[in-house]
């Protein structure tokens, strides 16, 4: 039987059976009103089977009106050859296409700006996911348009075709009328389960938090989601423009906090999107300090913790330094067990060499991050919306980026 359960923070929809395609008078709505596809990447997604199925399948969605591809990672000298491609892929279909690079000559004046009045913490702004859907969300304030905006991750191998329309359909229906919705789903591949971070960090770490201070907002809030470190959302446009957004790993978190605080329960929700999806998989060690586990889960626990004491009493912070690696340890060797029962009731392989290594690289991590009670600066951008009122120059600066592809 397919899981019923309905948390109280957060609308659930599970995958129950196919939903109905967009019929005459929805796609009219999208059309109209604006329909976008946000797809933040690397500049090393070129060329990789996934990112260029995503490219494909999403030039047979009619109701799109704009592809955003907002890449950081791509140099000057490789500009001409990854414009021409893409204007070539992103060609025939009647959503506008555009190509927006972070590290772009004529957009340092507007970093400079957000980093100028302290929104990133005196820093530099870090390029990456965080600043890529920063950068998509104004540039399509910039055009005044409204609507919705699907966004999802470039590495996700084996999308089906009504991934969009999936996430899109309850915020568009009249009658179910979400403002906000992230994706939920299975990770297995290559006959075993990964979300390790999931399953093996955030999850044991939200229990620890508990164990130490009690139910929080942000535990709560956070626990409701059943796969918090999904890539894929969708959300009205308004929203989506009146949030801070975090750069680095941290950012699905410090997003999930955001829309809970700012947006009232019944107007958020988790679509199943069924299983078996698959995302190019990070080494538990890498060969250099970024490549491997250790530094997401530094960001993901640093988030995880600012949420935390955003709403907890003043000794919060020495609670959790004092308690929170030692219930950490024993509630991640329970969500262990627990999902090695899952793997094996399932004839998967639990993997449980990998899975240990996993529990010690996150609390090698967390030991880390919970020495201190410094968290350091948050460094959130500045909502989009907020920024672009406040520096109207700057909007006309997004208005003047040339569009791949003319709508049509």
């Amino acid at each position: 039987m397919a899981d019923f359960f309905q948390p109280a923070e957060v609308v659930t929809l599970p995958h129950l059976a196919a939903p109905p395609p967009p019929d005459a008078a929805l796609q009219a709505r999208l059309r109209s009103a604006g329909a976008a596809l946000l797809l933040p990447a690397h500049a090393d997604e070129c060329g990789r089977p996934a990112f260029e199925n995503i490219l494909r399948q999403s030039a047979a969605v009619p109701w799109l009106t704009h592809r955003i591809i907002c890449m950081n990672g791509l140099p000057e000298q490789r500009l001409p050859e990854v414009r021409a491609d893409l204007a070539q892929r992103l060609s025939g279909s009647a959503a506008q296409a555009i190509l927006l690079r972070p590290e772009a000559h004529e957009l340092q004046p507007l970093w400079r700006a957000v980093s100028a009045e302290g929104r990133s913490g005196g820093a530099s702004v870090e390029f990456g996911k965080g600043a890529n859907i920063w950068l998509a969300t104004a540039w399509l304030l910039a055009q005044g348009g409204g609507g919705w905006v699907i966004s999802h991750d470039c590495d996700l191998v084996n999308p089906p075709p009504d991934l969009l329309w999936r996430l899109c359909l309850p915020l568009v229906h009249p009658e179910i009328g979400l403002r906000w919705v992230k994706a939920s789903y299975a990770r297995v591949a290559a006959g075993r389960l990964y979300g390790r971070m999931t399953r093996l960090l955030v999850l044991p770490l939200l229990r620890a938090v508990t164990d130490v201070l009690g139910p929080t907002p942000a535990t709560e809030r956070l626990s409701a989601f059943r796969y918090p470190l999904a890539g894929e959302f969708a959300s009205r446009l308004e929203d989506l423009g009146q949030l801070r957004i975090a750069p680095g790993w941290g950012l699905e978190i410090a997003m999930l906090g955001e829309v809970s605080r700012r947006l009232p329960p019944d107007a958020l929700g988790q679509v199943d999107l069924g299983f078996h999806y698959d995302h190019r998989h990070r080494p538990t060690e890498g060969e250099t300090a970024g490549d491997g586990l250790a530094l997401p889960a530094r960001e993901v626990a640093r988030a995880i913790l600012r949420e935390v004491l955003r709403d907890a009493e003043p000794r919060a912070a020495e609670a959790l330094s004092a308690l929170l690696v030692t219930r950490y340890a024993v509630r991640a060797e329970e969500w262990r067990q627990r999902y090695r029962r899952v793997s094996l009731a399932n004839g998967l392989d639990p993997a449980d060499a990998e899975e240990l290594a996993c529990v010690r690289c996150f609390s090698a991590a967390l030991t880390e991050v919970a020495a201190g009670h410094d968290l350091g600066p948050a460094r959130d951008l500045p909502p989009p919306a907020e920024w672009l009122a406040a520096h109207p120059e700057q909007a006309e600066l997004l208005r003047q980026i040339r569009p791949l592809t003319p709508p049509t």
